[in-house]
């Protein structure tokens, strides 16, 4: 089964979401990069770093600025799918950084 928008991954050692459309990830699958936060973190959320939502199956950072294509067979660790609310925040970003 192919990566879907919104699912999470383990990707050699580091978690990832798929943002591409579900049709785009049946042949290649653009994932942002996933990271943890620390408590004491300086980082502030802004259009391109989207915080994730307690009720998430993973805690931490959407960085879209970290965009890879990956090959859907690569993806084969699963988390779990982002909440409605945080991917209408990451598809915010998005359209941010592509300015459409």
């Amino acid at each position: 089964m192919s990566p879907r928008k919104g699912e999470v991954y383990t990707d050699g050692g580091r978690r990832v979401v798929v943002v591409s459309s579900d049709v785009v990830s049946e042949s290649l699958a653009w994932v942002a990069t996933l990271v943890r936060r620390h408590p004491d973190d300086s980082i502030q959320p802004d259009p391109l770093t989207v915080d994730t939502h307690a009720a998430d199956p993973v805690t931490g950072m959407v960085m879209l600025v970290d965009l890879i294509p990956v090959s859907p067979q690569h993806l084969t660790d699963p988390v779990g799918t982002l909440i409605g609310a945080t991917m209408d925040r990451v598809n915010d970003g998005l359209r941010y950084l592509f300015d459409v």
